[in-house]
């Protein structure tokens, strides 16, 4: 077990499976970037359990892991004993320079979307977006209206009797008021049963848009949903008249995607609301972007470059002890170098001034020697 706890650490904190781990972080940073920014001003985002998981708790997830797994590495450094103070120096400097140029280009970025949107949304976009949305109430409100007038007009006890006895052209008359009327159904109700029967009374207009005879229970008094792919407005009536009962159904046409294009105002009315709340906040909005998305990558860089100094500056660790083993005179050390560096070359000088003879000694010194 004890060599199983020796091996593991350095299986975890080798380069490849460090390259590893940093590819994977990458990746998943991008991945909730794209899922989180994208919809960053839809109106349910902030208030959805899935924009929290995205935005908040996968992040900070993934920070915490970081955090201890970059402690972990630096235990296991401090615990083999092989830290130098060149290292250190180094590392310092490499996390100071990526961590400014990482939190400096986030700035810029979300300087640049937040002047882009500041710019586009100056207040010009959401009040057309308003014109708009009013505008369709408008012409909802005027329909419904002269719906309305086309009810008060007809669908009444004393002008169905009328129908019943002169029989003239309801549809004729009823376009005067309302150009999109599309049918009318007026059906007499016999309850002297189980259940309710209906006779026809008059039946005008396009049949296409009448409703079936065994459906009229659900009509009722005033505008009501027939069903979700409906294309007319449809009224309803209950009149009361001689001891008789009588359901009324109008329906008048709506313009060809008037729902779609009424939705889609709404819905990017809605969403303009939201992006001119967040225009203030935009120049900061980089922050939080480098600190949610860009700083997991960040970490794991600084990482990785931690455990490459590490390995970058053992040769000269090395040195140093061999400098030191020579001035106590002490030459029963070599290291074998495999750097063809400066470095390298470096080893390669105090191997030889080892191998000189010093005052009164031998060159057959027995030797140890030190490998990287």
């Amino acid at each position: 077990m004890k060599q199983l706890r020796r091996v593991h650490p350095s299986a975890i904190y080798s380069i490849p499976f460090l390259l590893f781990v940093f590819i994977l972080v990458l990746i998943t940073s991008y991945l909730l970037a794209d899922r989180g920014i994208s919809g960053l001003f839809s109106a349910n985002l902030f208030t959805s359990p899935r924009g929290i998981l995205l935005l908040v708790i996968v992040p900070v997830s993934l920070l915490l892991f970081l955090g201890f797994f970059f402690y972990g590495i630096v235990s296991h450094t401090l615990q083999s004993g092989r830290v130098s103070r060149f290292g250190r120096k180094l590392f310092v400097l490499f996390t100071t320079l990526i961590v400014i140029v990482a939190i400096f280009t986030t700035l810029i970025a979300g300087r640049f979307a937040g002047s882009a949107v500041a710019s586009w949304f100056d207040g010009s976009l959401p009040e057309a977006l308003r014109s708009a949305k009013e505008i369709s109430d408008l012409y909802k409100g005027e329909r419904e209206r002269a719906i309305e007038r086309v009810a008060i007009r007809f669908l009444n006890g004393l002008a169905i009797v009328n129908q019943q006895a002169m029989r003239r052209e309801w549809m004729e008359e009823m376009r005067v008021l309302d150009p999109y009327a599309a049918s009318c159904q007026v059906y007499q109700v016999d309850s002297s049963g189980e259940y309710p029967k209906y006779h026809a009374i008059i039946e005008t207009g396009d049949m296409d848009y009448f409703i079936p005879q065994g459906q009229l229970d659900i009509v009722r008094d005033g505008f009501f949903p027939y069903n979700f792919q409906d294309t007319a407005y449809r009224y309803g009536k209950l009149v009361r008249y001689s001891s008789k009962t009588y359901v009324c159904v109008y329906s008048s046409l709506i313009p060809e995607r008037y729902f779609q294009k009424d939705a889609r105002i709404r819905e990017v009315y809605q969403d303009s609301r939201i992006i001119e709340a967040l225009v203030p906040v935009m120049p900061f909005m980089g922050l939080w972007i480098f600190f949610m998305f860009c700083l997991p990558p960040v970490m794991m860089a600084v990482i990785l470059g931690y455990a490459l100094l590490q390995r970058i500056s053992s040769p000269v660790l090395d040195a140093a002890e061999f400098s030191t083993e020579l001035v106590d005179e002490s030459r029963s050390f070599r290291v074998v170098s495999h750097s063809k560096d400066e470095v390298g070359s470096l080893l390669d000088n105090l191997n030889r001034l080892a191998e000189k003879p010093k005052e009164g000694g031998k060159r057959g010194d027995k030797k140890t020697s030190l490998r990287l």
